[in-house]
């Protein structure tokens, strides 16, 4: 028994058929990556420390976080840019679960090498 898939996604405004339109998405889509790639970009969600705001890059033109200036403020509680941080886990509870069968020694190059930095406290 074969199984079809659809999106739903009857072409644009601009008259391209579905499949043109997902063509479209995909070159768009691998265009991005290849520039988030080639400038150092982080191609996973930045998520505000302050409020749990998920960036989107594309409510801001395609722009990627690294892109924005300085004076950039949470769309939601405006937080300053500062307070951004690259979203690795789904939640706390998921990154100590991956953690607890570690030796102390593997927790702390794991950690280091996600980029997690000491506050005093220990996971």
């Amino acid at each position: 028994m074969s199984v079809s898939l659809h999106c739903g996604c009857v072409g644009s405004a601009n008259g391209l058929s579905s499949s043109q339109t997902h063509q479209a998405k995909a070159a768009k889509a691998e265009a991005r990556k290849t520039l988030a790639e080639d400038k150092g970009y982080w191609l996973g969600e930045w998520i505000c420390a302050d409020c749990g705001y998920i960036y989107d890059p594309e409510l801001f033109g395609g722009i990627f976080f690294e892109q924005q200036t300085k004076g950039f403020k949470c769309p939601q509680c405006s937080g300053p840019r500062r307070r951004y941080a690259k979203k690795v886990f789904s939640s706390v509870d998921a990154l100590l679960a991956l953690l607890r069968p570690l030796s102390h020694s593997n927790k702390k190059m794991l950690l280091a090498r996600i980029g997690w930095r000491h506050s005093g406290r220990h996971p």
